[in-house]
């Protein structure tokens, strides 16, 4: 592809255009006169977005004046020459066929998204604060994904916010201009520059009104209303510092809203409430429900506390030390907590291991108590660590206290033994 001339860009104006094929490519890269199948096509100049930016590159068709018909599954570029992933359908690709490219409508989603990304930058930029800078995105069809700088989670109050102030530019209806200039002029203008990006002595600037200037090469809507809807769908921590937010627009975003409307509309039907009282009466179920969960656990503990004295018998005094090791018939590892401490109030000075019991095939719980006396000389995570290995589990903790899961039930009583064993 050496000898070969930059491929002139049609994009910004257009999804499809009159070309001419100038070369071809087999799938592994060898240069062909005619290709059938599957390989790679450079057209003299195209409307089809080569992926860069984070937008993903586009995908349409070719028909060429011999009758050849292929699809273009994704579109590269090299040293601004456009590499079009061609599956050729019907008869032959050869160079210097005339052709008509088109792109698929999905395109129109993705230049939503690309201008909806640009807005929820800014957004987050007023919301969060200045210190909010990208540091990775995704622009398809489908979606948007913006990775940005900030330490914490946002509140509910600050999505909310964001997605209130994306949507009344959106419903202003500005304007999305866009010019080329030199890249310090573009600078000082008051163009965002993107951190990691490379930029040449000419840059070009898509401005929203106001509200944006950023320097993209990729593809937007004329007008900020033509994004219509723009909906956050999800927003997470993905590293020390960085934050995710995915997001749709258009059609995707008035389905999401819709979907959502009536799985509370349902909710509400199956909770028998009126409309918006169904997050109140969820609260009040949940509240309730814990502290059903709470008393279930406060009288499976004073259940077992019957059996603390057995428990007790089980115990061996090595080097002057008091160790509780025993396998107990409790599937959960709360109350296997609150048992052990129960242990330790009348044993004083000791360690305790307790190997709860497997229920339905889960793993079963372990836990393990150092007293503070004997921390020093314990330590309550290696020990449980050495127990559950008997049992092919794992876990770990505090010196005074550690806790963990094993899935072989079996072995149970081996692991119970293991402890004084290992103390």
């Amino acid at each position: 592809a050496g000898n070969l001339k930059a491929t002139k860009f049609l994009g910004y104006e257009t999804l499809s255009a009159n070309s001419e094929v100038v070369a071809l490519f087999s799938k592994d890269g060898q240069p062909v006169k005619e290709l059938k199948g599957q390989g790679f096509a450079v057209f003299q100049q195209t409307p089809f977005y080569a992926e860069s930016g984070g937008q993903v590159g586009d995908h349409g068709e070719v028909h060429t004046s011999t009758g050849t018909k292929a699809e273009i599954a994704d579109t590269i570029k090299f040293n601004d020459i456009f590499f079009h992933a061609v599956d050729v359908k019907t008869g032959a690709l050869k160079e210097k066929d005339k052709a008509d490219l088109t792109v698929n409508p999905a395109r129109r989603s993705t230049m939503r998204n690309h201008s909806a990304t640009h807005l929820l930058h800014a957004a987050l930029r007023k919301v969060l604060g200045t210190h909010v800078s990208q540091a990775g995105s995704l622009v398809e069809a489908a979606r948007l994904r913006f990775d940005f700088t900030h330490t914490k989670p946002l509140s509910h109050e600050e999505v909310s916010a964001v997605e209130t102030l994306v949507n009344q530019e959106i419903s202003t209806g500005r304007l999305v201009d866009s010019q080329e200039l030199p890249y310090k002029e573009a600078i000082k203008s008051g163009a965002m520059a993107l951190f990691g990006e490379k930029y040449g002595d000419k840059v070009r600037v898509i401005k929203m009104g106001d509200f944006s200037t950023e320097l993209c090469g990729g593809t937007h809507v004329d007008n900020t209303a033509d994004i219509r809807v723009f909906k956050i769908t999800s927003e997470g921590g993905i590293s020390s510092g960085v934050r995710r937010i995915e997001a749709v627009t258009g059609d995707l975003a008035v389905q999401f809203l819709f979907h959502r409307h009536q799985q509370l509309a349902e909710l509400e039907e199956t909770l028998k409430v009126e409309e918006g009282k169904a997050p109140e009466r969820v609260k009040k179920v949940m509240e309730a429900g814990k502290k059903l969960e709470r008393d279930l656990k406060n009288a499976l503990v004073e259940g077992q506390t019957t059996n603390v004295e057995d428990i007790l018998k089980s115990g061996r005094d090595i080097k002057g030390v008091k160790v509780i090791s025993a396998h107990v018939a409790v599937t959960d590892r709360d109350v296997l907590s609150q048992l052990a401490d129960k242990i330790k109030d009348k044993i004083k000075s000791g360690v305790i291991v307790l190997i709860g019991a497997s229920a339905d095939g889960a793993p079963s719980p372990l836990v393990t108590t150092v007293t503070k006396d004997l921390v020093g000389k314990y330590h309550a995570g290696n020990i449980l660590k050495n127990v559950a290995a008997v049992m092919d589990g794992k876990g770990g903790g505090r010196p005074d206290f550690a806790q963990g899961a094993a899935p072989n039930a079996a072995k149970a009583q081996d692991a119970a033994t293991k402890a004084f064993d290992f103390i």
